[in-house]
């Protein structure tokens, strides 16, 4: 940027005589839409300066490779007010006007912001070893989550198939989560310094909501699948032993591939031809080719994927026919009945105590097999002594945005933005009793008066309920359970839904559905499973969560998110059969009478028992019609609310503290036109900067409204035109962080001023000198205390991140030679920190990264990966880049040309050479060399077979029909 550009060191935009940024302010929540209100400035135009011009070119300039149009980070001052709008982003520009557009946008410090671009698994979840002792702790300490702690539980749930036939194994259980647990380590995730709480959720029971989120991808864990892999090969040639059937006429129960070349942990047997113990769900693939003696033709010839069960019954996965057909080979001795064929049989689960194999029927009797069999893992099943990474069990596309609007649409929730200690708030409307406990709502009962604020004869009404519909379904996301469908659940209506009718005061008949964004329902059945359970002599069997998404009787993997109450580790009975036996099962051989159990809606049949008594049913997370059903705690009176009040907006004078002071939470006392009321502020828009003009304000009387409709308000609202101001210094070179008072918005004499800092987001505060240096923290929070002759006590609250003033980044430059096949990358550095560390790597066609220095060529290789990782001296985050290239064949294609060697055994130690390997390029024309001596000299080849001895080798010189660069290849001859 050119010093004429700059005042002070900073870059001022030009802008008009008549310029002004529009703010709005909503009431957080989230809308119909699924979009959550909050704060926004509305698009501007600009005019065209020398100035303007070389910004918005920099960002428009189509010349610039590495141009990605992102935004640029600007600062919004308004007075002592910085706005939380943090990036500008030019969208057009107009040369007839000769305007540019512009939109301000919430920056990556924005929780919003973090939060839609953060996946939600990728924060730290942790991770679980699974075994018998540390699922029982589970379910004895964790159904409710506490702070800090691992936000999993494992509830039994069916999911389609078990793992054994008599017990349940551990192997059978898969982590669930808790919301509250989720949410907090979401936002710690998101690396702005944000945190999470909510009333709600931190109550005892809303600390037991836990959530499914795994997608189709769980168990694709590349830690465990290679482990599970296995190829072998199998050779007969000569007499092939068979086993005749009178229906089939010959086959091999079972046909070995004894040979094994891939195997690593043992799960395939070269005696006996089978896979097991391997816990997977994966393709299994042969190939076999076969010979046979006799010259009758068009004769069957069957490969057979089979499947020996847990309980010993055999059944057939996959089977391909194929016929026998002559040999197209030209030599009498070769011409035998051959036949060659491939089988998938995909998605096989091969649980504990089951083995997967081949068989061979055939009409004819083989003087010949060769095949491989081998398998391709997609999905392992976590059993004993697995660690699960946490992260694998949430599905790879679900945001923490996407969840936390999920969570907030169950209980209308809405949303308060802490910036001082930057946490994030979600409460339910107004205060409950939550199951016996109090819990906090959004709405206080404290008053605030807007009436020095309104400019009279403004007032414009709007009846909210000519625009709604007669009736309001509260429901949850259409399903895929296929338990649900079979039993018809939704044929009528929407599982755990609410319908309310609003009455006829309207004459649109039509269903408004607020459906959840997220959440699916879920539904608990009585297991079939056990019909004894020695030495019991009477018990019902469990009822417990049937997450499925097929009816085939298979392991089900596409579920959508579920919501469920964690009830303990507790023991459960038959409802309405006196004195009924506790319901019971078996883990691990062991008969239980409690269990971890979960429900989104308690079953009909079933009752928790404490002690000797079963406890009241209480429902669960559902729109249901007991007290504290989501309807009940975080719906009813809004809804209500829409039939009896109205819409009323004002025009208001709001000074720039007042606006930055804008509280959704009280009440606003309105004093207007001869009568008093109350009601909850929902938006101010078109607020000016830095103007007197009057902006709007929506208002919603309430019909909640406190009783003290005539007691004399003294106004809240701030309108002290003193503003004492903080000032920061980031020494990002010197790693530390200073503040000092900013008196130019003080006119007032100060009685008394103090300052003090915190580093734990407001927890503790410490004395501070003005100036003194502190050495970096993730977050800063000065807090100054001051006492003015004119507004009286007013506190001063100004939070630094340091990495927000970390500005460390570089581009990697490839320089690629497409003719020679060649690539060298150097980089283009902008950083504000010293280095400490600087390293390069270099990976060529995937093989392992090794050091690199900028500026080496690289040459023949399909793909070249460079990776550059710097780090620095003081506390900013370190900066890593990827950068890749694929070779160019000139026709679209890449230069992807491995070529190889192979040497073709025709006789004992005499061998064909031949070109192998791989290649996308036509190959022209072939120069092959032979030498005898170890290379010394070299003599064209004449095609004739070679024979194997010491100190022979082989070259041959590859040239293609396209650009790419020649191949050359030496290779000594075997003997």
């Amino acid at each position: 940027m050119p010093d004429h550009f700059l005042t002070g060191g900073k870059l001022y935009l030009d802008v008009s005589t008549d310029f002004a940024l529009e703010f709005s302010k909503a009431l957080g929540e989230l809308t119909e839409l699924n979009e959550i209100s909050d704060e926004g400035v509305l698009s501007v135009s600009l005019p065209y300066t020398p100035k303007n011009k070389f910004v918005s070119d920099f960002v428009r300039n189509h010349n610039r490779t590495e141009n990605d149009y992102s935004p640029l980070p600007v600062l919004i001052q308004e007075g002592p007010v910085i706005h939380r709008i943090s990036e500008l982003t030019f969208i057009g520009s107009n040369d007839e006007d000769k305007t540019l557009e512009a939109e301000f946008s919430r920056g990556a410090g924005h929780w919003l912001t973090a939060s839609r671009d953060l996946y939600l698994r990728d924060a730290d979840l942790g991770e679980f070893e699974l075994n018998e002792a540390n699922l029982r702790d589970n379910w004895q300490n964790n159904s409710s989550y506490s702070d800090g702690g691992t936000p999993v539980y494992f509830p039994l749930c069916f999911y389609g198939v078990w793992t054994a036939q008599n017990e349940m194994k551990v192997a059978d259980f898969r982590p669930w989560f808790h919301l509250l647990g989720l949410l907090q380590k979401g936002f710690c995730a998101t690396g702005g310094g944000w945190s999470f709480r909510s009333p709600w959720l931190e109550s005892a029971k809303g600390r037991k909501l836990g959530c499914y989120l795994a997608g189709k991808d769980y168990g694709a864990d590349e830690q465990y699948l290679p482990e599970k892999k296995f190829l072998a090969k199998v050779l007969i040639d000569g007499v092939v032993p068979i086993t005749p059937l009178v229906e089939e006429g010959n086959t091999i129960p079972v046909l070995v591939f004894d040979e094994v070349e891939l195997n690593p942990n043992g799960y395939y047997n070269p005696d006996t031809g089978k896979f097991s113990g391997g816990m997977v769900i994966a393709d299994f693939v042969a190939n076999i080719y076969c010979q046979f003696e006799a010259t009758a033709y068009d004769r069957q010839f069957v490969v057979r994927v089979m499947r020996e069960n847990p309980d010993g019954t055999i059944e057939e996965i996959e089977a391909k026919e194929g016929n026998i057909s002559p040999n197209s080979g030209t030599s009498a001795s070769l011409n035998f009945p051959q036949a060659n064929i491939s089988v998938r049989a995909k998605n096989v689960y091969v649980p504990e105590g089951a083995s997967v194999y081949i068989a061979l029927s055939f009409q004819l009797f083989p003087r010949y097999i060769e095949g491989t069999f081998y398998n391709e893992p997609r999905k392992v099943i976590y059993q004993s002594g697995d660690t699960i990474p946490l992260n694998i069990a949430v599905r790879n596309d679900l945001t923490l945005l996407d969840f936390f609007k999920g969570v907030a649409s169950l209980v209308n929730g809405k949303i308060r933005t802490d910036w001082e200690s930057r946490t994030v708030w979600l409460y339910t409307p107004y205060e409950r009793e939550y199951y016996d406990e109090t819990i906090e709502g959004f709405y206080t009962n404290d008053i605030e008066d807007w009436t020095p604020l309104i400019v009279q004869s403004s007032e414009a009404i709007t009846i909210e309920r000519l625009g709604i519909q007669r009736y309001a379904l509260l429901r949850f996301q259409d399903g895929n359970d296929a338990e649900i469908k079979a039993q018809g659940l939704e044929d009528e209506s929407p599982l755990y839904s609410r319908l309310i009718d609003f009455g006829p005061v309207t004459k649109n008949e039509d269903v408004n559905e607020i459906k959840n964004p997220l959440f699916e329902p879920t539904i608990n059945k009585e297991i079939q499973k056990f019909g004894a359970i020695p030495p019991e002599t009477a018990f019902y069997n469990v009822s417990i969560p049937h997450v499925l998404d097929n009816e085939e009787g298979k392991l089900s993997f596409d579920l959508g998110a579920r919501l469920v109450e964690f009830a303990d580790y507790v023991s459960t009975r038959k409802t309405d059969v006196p004195f009924s036996p506790l319901r019971r099962w078996i883990f691990e051989g062991t008969t239980e009478n409690r269990l971890p159990f979960a429900y989104q809606q308690l079953p009909n049949d079933t009752d928790i028992q404490i002690g000797l008594l079963p406890q009241p049913k209480q429902g669960g997370p559902v729109f249901g019609d007991h007290a504290n059903d989501f309807y009940n705690i975080g719906w009813k009176e809004e809804l209500s609310a829409r039939l009896e009040s109205v819409r009323s907006s004002f025009q208001v004078v709001l000074p720039t503290l007042a606006y930055k002071a804008l509280d959704f939470r009280k009440w606003a006392r309105i004093y207007y036109n001869g009568r008093t009321f109350f009601a909850r502020l929902l938006e101010v828009s078109g607020r000016q900067a830095c103007s007197s003009e009057p902006c709007i304000a929506i208002f919603r009387p309430d019909r909640f409204a406190p009783e003290c409709a005539d007691v004399s308000i003294i106004p809240t609202i701030v309108k002290c035109s003193d503003a004492p101001g903080i000032s920061v210094n980031v020494d990002v070179p010197g790693d530390t962080i200073t503040a000092d008072v900013n008196n130019e918005f003080v006119n007032a004499p100060i009685n008394s001023d103090s300052l003090e800092f915190s580093t734990d987001q407001g927890q503790t505060w410490q004395g501070y000198q003005a100036q003194d240096s502190i050495t970096a923290q993730a977050q800063v929070a000065f807090r100054r205390s001051t006492d003015l002759e004119s507004c009286g006590p007013v506190e001063t609250v100004r939070t630094v991140n340091f990495r927000d003033y970390c500005a460390n980044s570089f581009i990697i430059d490839i320089a690629y030679n497409e003719r020679a096949n060649t690539a060298s990358a150097t980089a283009t550095d902008s950083f504000n920190s010293p280095i400490d560390t600087d390293s390069w790597t270099v990976s060529v066609d995937g093989e392992a990264p090794a050091a690199y220095t900028p500026g080496d060529l690289i040459s023949e290789f399909g793909t070249v990966e460079f990776y550059r990782k710097v780090t620095f001296t003081n506390s900013c985050p370190d900066v890593e880049v990827y950068e890749s290239v694929q070779a160019d064949n000139g026709t679209g294609g890449n230069c992807y040309n491995i070529i190889d060697i192979a040497f073709d055994e025709v006789a004992p130690c005499v061998y064909l050479p031949n070109i192998s390997g791989s290649y996308s390029s036509s190959i022209c024309s072939t120069a092959w060399e032979v030498s005898r001596d170890d290379g010394t000299t070299w003599g064209s080849w004449n095609f004739a077979p070679v024979k194997g001895e010491a100190g022979t080798k082989v070259r041959v010189a590859v040239q293609f029909c396209d650009h790419c660069p020649p191949r050359y290849v030496e290779k000594a001859c075997p003997f």
